[in-house]
């Protein structure tokens, strides 16, 4: 038996949407406070102020170390499990109050888990950088990993935030049902 689904919204849903907001400032202060949103810094902040020194003779040495793969691994570690927790219920709340019915809802949903696991992963990327290095001696794809580190990022953010407002919308607008 199919009853129709009465939505109101509710104070949690709003008060968790707000939490989710919170979280993304602060992640982004701490990405920019950490590693940077420029091509030397994210060298510097996985490949260490000596590598970034080669590419970039200009800036500043700040003695970073590079990063080690046990460190990296820690970090994706706890982020795919609060990435992971976090586009569920996301996605859980979108599909829910949507009933589903949103022909692009799963292709958006897909974009937003694939671009959470990227950005653990790219990290990954940028260290690979430094094996490119010692077994080619070359330097010219390094600048580019940066980039994509950056971009993943930015992408995964901005995901989040239309994922946020998509389910803002739903759960706001009058007819919650008919979605």
């Amino acid at each position: 038996m199919n009853r129709p689904i009465v939505r109101t919204p509710t104070p949690a849903i709003g008060l968790y949407l707000i939490l989710v907001l919170l979280l993304l400032i602060s992640g982004a202060l701490l990405f920019y406070w950490k590693i940077g949103f420029s091509i030397p810094d994210v060298l510097e902040y996985y490949l260490g102020s000596e590598t970034r020194l080669q590419l970039y003779p200009e800036g500043p040495d700040r003695f970073m170390r590079p990063r080690t793969l046990r460190g990296l691994s820690e970090i994706a570690f706890a982020h795919f499990l609060a990435f992971g927790t976090l586009i569920f219920i996301l996605t859980h709340f979108a599909h829910s109050l949507s009933g589903g019915r949103h022909g692009h809802l799963r292709r958006f949903l897909t974009v937003l888990f694939l671009s959470g696991a990227l950005e653990v992963v790219s990290g990954y990327l940028v260290y690979a950088g430094a094996v490119l290095i010692r077994w080619t001696g070359t330097h010219e794809w390094i600048p580019l990993l940066a980039a994509v580190r950056i971009a993943v990022f930015v992408l995964f953010y901005g995901m989040l935030l239309i994922c946020i407002g998509w389910v803002i919308r739903l759960l706001y607008s009058e007819n919650a049902g008919e979605h």
